[in-house]
Order: structure tokens, then sequence, then C-alpha cells
């Protein structure tokens, strides 16, 4: 298993920094995990093979994690791919998918299938890695509730499995509740370091012997805890691999 680091970034552009974006080299399979603003360009930077990306998966629908998604599409088209693709989404499949429509990436057009699907048929596709609902958008219930918005709240956070190594993606959380099961056999934790304050790090130090990659533009909080224990908690480099 290898991972290479194309997007660390936070919600709020950054001139240094591009949107969220995790590549990943599992076996013979070629994920991405998120495919926020400038993923495209990453995959050029770095020369990676992004017409052998087999899935691509989306952790939840805030814009920093899903917007680059039609320009790699609309790139995967232009480069004249033939290899089918799978893209899992976390919510309001049938919907995302007819948006393709409005940016001319009609069906009919690509010279690829695509095909999209839940999240919660991702472990059926790809065994090696299990998906596990996160808290991060309850905060908005409130005004889905009273606006009638069909929103479903679904954000997502990833236990990746490869013969002896395991790796969690948090993608975007709030609290690490929900990870502690997993951390105590987990090697490496790709955790957001931003929405996450220190008191939310100390249980996964405490609760584990595993490295800790922070993404999202992390906390100084956070940055303080990293001095304290240089060898354990990493602030993650674009462009990296691990």
């Amino acid at each position: 298993m290898r991972i290479c680091f194309l997007g660390t970034g936070s919600g709020l552009p950054s001139q240094n920094l591009h949107h969220s974006a995790i590549y990943l080299e599992l076996q013979q399979k070629k994920i991405l995990f998120d495919c926020g603003e400038g993923t495209s360009k990453q995959f050029l930077t770095n020369g990676l093979p992004f017409n052998d990306v087999d899935y691509i998966v989306i952790s939840h629908f805030h814009s920093d994690h899903v917007s680059g998604l039609y320009q790699f599409l609309q790139m995967l088209y232009i480069s004249k791919r033939c290899k089918p693709l799978t893209v899992f989404l976390p919510e309001q499949v049938t919907f995302f998918s007819q948006t393709l429509n409005l940016f001319y990436l009609f069906k009919e057009k690509l010279s690829y299938d695509i095909c999209f699907a839940g999240i919660e048929e991702l472990t059926t596709t790809v065994p090696e890695v299990i998906a596990i609902l996160s808290d991060h958008l309850n905060g908005y219930a409130e005004i889905v509730k009273e606006g009638g918005y069909p929103n479903e709240l679904r954000s997502y956070s990833f236990v990746i499995t490869s013969h002896d190594k395991t790796v969690i993606y948090s993608s975007d959380i709030s609290s690490v509740d929900h990870l502690l099961p997993y951390t105590k056999k987990a090697d490496s934790i790709i955790l957001d370091g931003s929405h996450t304050d220190a008191t939310e790090l100390n249980k996964i130090i405490e609760n584990s012997n595993c490295k800790i990659y922070l993404t999202h533009n992390p906390t100084l909080r956070n940055l303080s805890l990293q001095n304290d224990l240089p060898d354990r908690i990493i602030n993650a480099e674009e462009n990296s691999w691990f």
C-alpha cells in the first residue's frame, strides 16, 4: 500500500496548498479519495497515471472535497480514456450523476463507462476499504429540516487494510470517537487537523501507537503537540508519499 498526498489544504483557498485529495495504490487497485479543486493538476505534477484510477471515493459534499471532480472526469475524456470508472458518493447518487449533463459531460459523449454508486456499496467492490459514518455534517441538521432540503448529512471516514498494514483516512471530522475502535490496530491515520482540537488528537495518541499525518491546515494547538511528539505526529506535505 502506497499513499500520496495530493491536496492537504482546508476549505479556505491557499496559495501553497490544494484542496483535499489522497491517492492510494492498493495492490493492483488505484483509488482517489476526494477530489478537491486542483486534483487534476496535482496528478500531472506528480506524474501519476490518472487514466489508471479505478475508483474515486468522495467522503462528503463540501466543495473542497468534490469541486475538482468534473475537471478530472473531463481530463479523462480528453485523454481518450477507455477504462471504466466507478465513483462512490456519500448521498444523492442519482441527482449528482445527473449534474454531469450541466457540464456537457454526457455519458453518450464520454470515451469510458462511468458508474456512480453509494458509499454503502464500497466494501462490496473494494473489500480492503471500510466506510464509517462520521458526525461532520450534523451541525446542518436544523437547517436541512427547516428548509426541507434533501441533504442526508452523510460524511465518511475510511479504514484501509492491505495484508498486515492498516491506514485510516478521517476526512473531515469533529470527533474521533467513531475511529477509536480501529486506531489500536492502525499503522497510520490521516487526520483532519483543522476541525479536531487537541483534546480529540490526544484521544488518538492515548489509544494507539500509530503515526498521525495532520491535514487540512492543522490548528496551532495540534501543531504544538507535533513538537512534543515529532516521531508520531507529522504535518502531511503535498506531493509526498508514505
